[in-house]
């Protein structure tokens, strides 16, 4: 989650190394990092380099859950796009592939709309056309799926009382509460051609997956807005866990989920059902500053760290 990997290393090193044993298929692995301060990775799986870490998808299902995971629901659209985007790729395999291409050409386009005078840019929306439809069909698959599992996870745990959960996708440029009513390539080549002026006075393309967006709603109303920062928070989760819920049936590896301070701002009721949903479904390794946390998982090991030295609590 950090971005400039300088950060991640001692003031006095000029690299670390981080490693794992774990278990996949009933077969134990060891992992080795190594990041240096120049940016570089090196990835080591039972001695044997990898020089994509993703590798490890395919072994290991991990998520990082912090306290700050409620900004999903208050950062702008595209630290959402990029969560989801995350999620999807695990989801459709061939959404990797169609994202980057489609990204590709999006730097193209802006390429030729910052010139002066801007270039002509139908060929490029040509192109881009056919990606957009395959990344945006993915999209509203994969949310689809999410909505259904997080609908199930809050009626069956009990953490809300309501009639409908859906994920809206927001189409950036779509101005018709009901959706569309043309197939997504039309609708885009439509928009396209109607916002290409606009798109050279900006110098940026405006239309397309890189500028949309979605959002939970609860009996219509979006949570974001009209639900409090703990009921937020406690979707954030589900919504997290929703999605390794639906890359496990998938993959068939079992989660391992690395909580920090996740629970924070939720009350103790709320805490449990959390737990219930969790516990027994991963392996978790959760850190709090809340001695009263201690009560929450059943059969834990406790480890207490004080400058630096880790002891058992």
């Amino acid at each position: 989650i950090e971005d400039d990997l300088q950060n991640l290393i001692e003031f006095s090193s000029d690299h670390f190394v981080l490693g794992a044993d774990f278990n996949s298929a009933e077969e134990k692995k060891r992992l080795y990092l190594k990041v240096t301060d120049q940016g570089e990775k090196q990835g080591v799986i039972d001695e044997k380099k990898v020089s994509r870490l993703s590798v490890t998808q395919k072994m290991l299902s991990v998520a990082f859950l912090s306290a700050d995971i409620i900004r999903i629901f208050q950062e702008s659209a595209s630290f959402r796009r990029r969560d989801l985007d995350r999620f999807c790729s695990d989801f459709d395999e061939t959404y990797k592939g169609a994202l980057r291409r489609y990204d590709k050409l999006i730097k193209q386009k802006n390429a030729v709309l910052k010139q002066d005078p801007p270039g002509d840019i139908q060929l490029w929306n040509q192109q881009i056309i056919p990606l957009a439809e395959t990344v945006y069909t993915v999209r509203q698959a994969a949310l689809e799926s999410l909505a259904e599992q997080l609908d199930q996870l809050c009626k069956t745990h009990g953490f809300l009382t309501y009639d409908a959960l859906t994920i809206d996708y927001e189409l950036k440029g779509n101005h018709n509460p009901n959706g569309i009513d043309e197939q997504y390539g039309v609708w885009l080549e439509h928009t396209l051609q109607n916002y290409g002026e606009k798109e050279r006075l900006a110098g940026h393309s405006l239309i397309g997956p890189h500028r949309d967006d979605f959002k939970i709603m609860i009996d219509g109303k979006p949570l974001d807005r009209f639900f409090s920062r703990g009921i937020n928070r406690i979707f954030a989760v589900l919504l997290k866990w929703s999605q390794m819920m639906l890359i496990q049936s998938k993959l068939g590896l079992k989660p391992v989920l690395l909580l920090d301070d996740t629970f924070a701002e939720i009350d103790g009721n709320m805490k449990l059902k959390l737990r219930d949903v969790l516990q027994g479904n991963a392996q978790i390794f959760y850190t709090t500053v809340l001695e009263e946390d201690r009560d929450l998982f059943e059969d834990a090991t406790w480890f207490k760290v004080s400058k630096g030295s880790v002891t058992h609590a």
